[in-house]
Formats: C-alpha cells, structure tokens, sequence
C-alpha cells in the first residue's frame, strides 16, 4: 500500500491540489476576509501542493496561479500581468512556447514537406512555393523559428538537386525562404514580438494621453496588416523571378528526397494532432474574444 501510494503520489497530488483550490474558492468566505483574499488563499492553496509533490514541473505551477488569479478573481488581468513588467511578455513567451511545440513534435516540418511536394512541379513552382509557405507559416508561428524550420528543409533540396553555390536556382531557394519570412514576419500578432509590444506602448500612450477609448484587436490588427504583408511577398515573387530566372533543373532529385522524408515521418502521431487543436483553439479564442490589445 505504502509502495502504491508513493508511485501514485505525483497524480494524487495533481487532483488534491485542484479540488483543495476549488473547495477554498467555493466556500463561504470567512468574517474578515474579502472575495479576493480568499480567491487569492486558493491558488496558493493549489500552488503550495504542488511545489511540494511537483506532479507538473515548477514552471508550469507558476504559470497556472499566474492564470488562475485573474480567471478566481483575486486580481483584474491588468494589474496580475503589471506584476511581471509588461503584460504583451507574457503573450510573447505563449508565441514561442507554441512555436516551440510544432517544432519538437514535428508539426511545422511535416506541413512543409507536404506543401512542398506537392507543388514541386517546375523550379518556378519549387521556388514559389518555398516563398509562399515561409510566409504563411507566419500566421502561426513566430518567423524567427519558421527560417529556422525552413532553412534545413530547403538546403535539403539544394543538396538533392546538387546546385552549385552561385546557382541561379540555390540562390533564389534561400533568398524566397528568407524574404518569405520577412513578408510574414507582421502578418498577424502571432507571427512577431514587436507588433504585440507596439501595441501596448500604443494602449498605455493612449490611456496617458487621456484620448478615446479604441481597442485593436487580433482581427483588427491582422485585418490591416495582411494586405500591406500580401502585397510584399507578390513583390518579392515577382522580383526573384526576375533576377534569378530557370535554370531547366531536372527536379526528380529533389521530389525524391522530399517523398523519403514525408515517409520517413509515418502516419499523424498523437502528439501532432494535440499540437494541432491547441494551436487551432488558441487562434480562434484570440479571434473570438478579439485579444483586445492584449489585455
């Protein structure tokens, strides 16, 4: 028994610490003792079981009462977040942490293989395709790690059409694979950093300077910037196709080594299709609730 109840510590811990957090915030509160107080006592409450038994890591119990002292009540949303500097950091570290996740589950480099198989029918296409997909790849991920998934899949290619270093064809590859990811780098709040700063810098201007009360939200910002962001990348294709017109590369190579690596990929693991969902939820609850200048 004693044996059983040492392995099972860690998700015993992981209940008790929820259901001891929720009995604290449903019970009557005590004389002397606000709503927010007691709000506040039951996400320590949670935090305190599990540091102790650490059934998810110590981040991760940071990062639930981080959430959970808005979502009980304890603290308005503005003033938790003002508690770690700028509120915008923290929708920063969620870009990255999502970003991270396609990543090292493989999702973002199997949507890539795919696309670019089955548009690699001519270079033109080769190349379009690798310019088009590292700029919508933006839409979701941050475009730093978009060039860093990028850039081995496309040196991949070059090796299998085994392109000299000042070929036409390499050169335009990279520089589609660089300038996509420019292009994308402001196509919507999930794509850069900076957008979300400027954003808070433009609300806390706003509130000193006492002017109208106008919110931008994620669909008003991806709204504006998509056209200017659509409107760069055709300039781009057009531009590299002039400077680096087709060389009559035979492109069965390259196809070759794109259909070994899909392969080599296997069916959607599980992982992949829960990276998925929460990345398609996440983007739809920004929309839905309008991410109101990321507060």
């Amino acid at each position: 028994m004693n044996r059983w109840l040492w392995r099972m510590r860690r998700p015993l811990a992981l209940v008790f610490g929820g259901l001891l957090c929720a009995a604290i915030a449903l019970a009557p509160t005590p004389v002397g003792l606000t709503a927010a107080g007691q709000a506040a006592l039951a996400v320590l409450a949670l935090c305190v079981v599990w540091w102790l038994f650490t059934p998810v890591e110590l981040p991760v119990t940071a990062l639930v009462g981080l959430a959970l002292l808005p979502t009980l009540g304890a603290l308005a949303i503005p003033d938790t977040m003002a508690l770690f500097g700028n509120q915008a950091v923290f929708f920063v570290i969620g870009v990255f942490l999502i970003a991270s996740v396609m990543a090292q589950t493989g999702l973002s480099t199997r949507l890539a293989l795919v696309v670019l198989r089955r548009f690699s029918s001519s270079e033109d296409a080769l190349c379009l395709v690798v310019l088009l997909l590292s700029w919508a790849l933006c839409a979701v991920v941050v475009s730093h790690a978009v060039a860093a998934l990028m850039l081995p899949i496309v040196l991949g290619v070059i090796r299998a059409l085994d392109l000299a270093p000042r070929s036409r064809t390499a050169r335009r590859l990279l520089l589609s694979m660089a300038w996509g990811t420019v292009c994308g780098s402001n196509l919507g709040l999930l794509s850069s950093a900076r957008a979300s700063l400027a954003l808070t810098f433009y609300d806390n201007f706003r509130e000193k300077s006492e002017m109208s009360h106008a919110v931008i939200s994620f669909t008003d910002y991806s709204l504006a910037a998509a056209p200017v962001s659509l409107c760069a990348v055709v300039f781009v294709a057009i531009a590299l196709r002039l400077l680096f017109p087709p060389e009559g590369i035979a492109l069965a190579p390259a196809i070759a080594r794109l259909d070994a690596q899909v392969q080599e990929m296997g069916a959607l693991s599980r992982r992949e299709a829960l990276t998925s969902i929460v990345v398609a939820a996440m983007v739809g609850t920004m929309i839905a609730a309008g991410a109101e200048n990321l507060s």
